[in-house]
C-alpha cells in the first residue's frame, strides 16, 4: 500500500526546492546579530570568539571542556558560530557536550551549526554514538525546516537509539510534513535487512508516540491503521500549532525524553 500525500501529486516533496527554501531561511540575517556588530559589542564579541577558538584548538582536553562549559549558554552569533567547532572534537564527551548546548541555545544560528555538524561531518552523520544526541539538540529547535535534512539518510542509523531520536525530533515539530515524514519512514520499514536489525516491532511504540504528539489522535501501533487514515483523512486534517492533550503513558515517555 502506497503512501498518499494528499496535499502532493508525488509520494515525495520535491527535494530541490525544499532544500533551497531550507538554504535562504537558515541564510536568513538573524536580527539579534546586528547588535554584535557595533562598537563595544562587536569587539567583545570578537575578543571572546577568539578566546574560545584558542581553547577548542588546545591540545588539552580539559581545555577544551572548560571552554566548551564557559561558552555553553553564550547566544552570541559569533560565539555560537565559532563554538560549533567542538562539535568535531576528537574527544567524544566534548563533542556530546557542545551537541546538547547548541540544542539549547535559542539563537538561529545554533540550529544552522547543528544542520551542518550532521550534513557535513561524516565522522558524526555515520557515528551512532553521536546520532542521538545530535537529532536530540535539532529537535529541542522545533523547527520544520529541519525535516528535509533529517530524512535524508533514513537508513544510515539503524541503531535503535538514533532510529527513536529522529522520530522524537520530527514529532516535536509541529507540521504536516512532520506526520508525513514519520509515516515515510514508517513505511519504508527495512530496505536492506541485512545491514543491521532495523527494529521495527520495538520502534512501533515510538512511531506511536510520534504521531500521538503531533496529531492528537491515538491509533495505537498499528502502521496499517496510521497509514489508512492518512489516505482517507489526510486532506482534511488540520494539525494544532499547540502540543494535544496526551495519553498518560505517552505524556510520561515525552516529558522524560525531552528533559
Amino acid at each position: 500500500m502506497a503512501l498518499r500525500l494528499p496535499t502532493s501529486p508525488s509520494p515525495l516533496f520535491p527535494c530541490a526546492l525544499v532544500l533551497v527554501v531550507l538554504g535562504l531561511t537558515l541564510a536568513a540575517p538573524d536580527p539579534r546579530r546586528s547588535a554584535e556588530f557595533v562598537g563595544p559589542e562587536r569587539a567583545r564579541a570578537e575578543a571572546d570568539r577568539d578566546d574560545l577558538l584558542t581553547e577548542l584548538r588546545s591540545s588539552s582536553a580539559w581545555r577544551r571542556r572548560r571552554a566548551v562549559e564557559r561558552f555553553a549558554n553564550d547566544e552570541r552569533f559569533l560565539v555560537v558560530q565559532a563554538y560549533a567547532e567542538a562539535t568535531h572534537d576528537d574527544d567524544l564527551e566534548i563533542r556530546l557536550a557542545a551537541i546538547d548546548a547548541l540544542g539549547r541555545n535559542q539563537n538561529p544560528q545554533a540550529l544552522r551549526e547543528l544542520l551542518q555538524t550532521y550534513t557535513n561531518r561524516r565522522r558524526n552523520r555515520r557515528n551512532d554514538d553521536v546520532i542521538p544526541d545530535l537529532f536530540r539538540a535539532i529537535g529541542r529547535h522545533g523547527d520544520p525546516l529541519a525535516i528535509q535534512r533529517l530524512v535524508a539518510h533514513g537508513w544510515e542509523h539503524l541503531a535503535y537509539d538514533s532510529a527513536r531520536a529522529r522520530l522524537f525530533a520530527l514529532g516535536a515539530m509541529r507540521s504536516r510534513r512532520a506526520v508525513q515524514a514519520v509515516l515515510q519512514l514508517w513505511q519504508q520499514g527495512n530496505p536492506d535487512p541485512f545491514r543491521g536489525d532495523s527494529r521495527d516491532g520495538e520502534l512501533a511504540a515510538d512511531y506511536r508516540v510520534a504521531l500521538v504528539v503531533l496529531t492528537g489522535l491515538d491509533l495505537g501501533t498499528d502502521r496499517d491503521a496510521w497509514l489508512d487514515w492518512w489516505k482517507l483523512d489526510g486532506d482534511l486534517y488540520r494539525l494544532s500549532a499547540e502540543l494535544p492533550p496526551l495519553p498518560v503513558d505517552v505524556a510520561r515517555v515525552w516529558e522524560a525524553y525531552w528533559r
